[in-house]
């Protein structure tokens, strides 16, 4: 089950999003993560970042079902590759990050990687106009997913 959890960054505190088990190519993909980044690849898109995701519209993106298709895998592919200087690696999977008592440093000009889901959450964010909880607004926008947060 996907989780809600304190994040820091750069000594910043936010609410972010966080998978249980691996999501993607030969990944566990379990049905709420999987309808989690499903749900955070089409809030980016509804929120005029489709560039950010490496898409052109929301119809390159699989429904917010749970269901893992070879298309979220390749969404999931073609961000990491687009961001290979940013993440810590390109496999196709996204990993569950381990947030607790950790301050995350991230610097562009220090050649620091995050690993695929802490981007995605400075990118969620980045996206959230007014810089509201995205974990909240997500919700809204995708209101089946409450039920597979914890």
């Amino acid at each position: 089950m996907a989780t809600r959890e304190m994040i820091k960054l750069d000594n910043y505190e936010t609410w972010g999003l966080n998978v249980s088990e691996t999501v993607g190519i030969g990944g566990a993909n379990k049905t709420g993560d999987v309808m989690m980044i499903q749900a955070m690849f089409r809030y980016l898109v509804m929120h005029d970042r489709a560039w950010v995701v490496g898409v052109k519209s929301l119809a390159d993106l699989p429904e917010v079902n749970g269901k893992y298709s070879g298309k979220l895998g390749r969404v999931i592919l073609n961000f990491q590759k687009k961001y290979n200087y940013l993440v810590l690696s390109v496999d196709g999977l996204i990993h569950p990050a381990n947030y607790k008592n950790r301050n995350v440093k991230f610097s562009s000009d220090d050649k620091s990687r995050l690993m695929t889901i802490t981007l995605l959450h400075t990118e969620m964010w980045e996206a959230t106009e007014t810089k509201i909880d995205y974990t909240i607004a997500i919700l809204r926008d995708f209101a089946g997913l409450g039920v597979w947060i914890q």
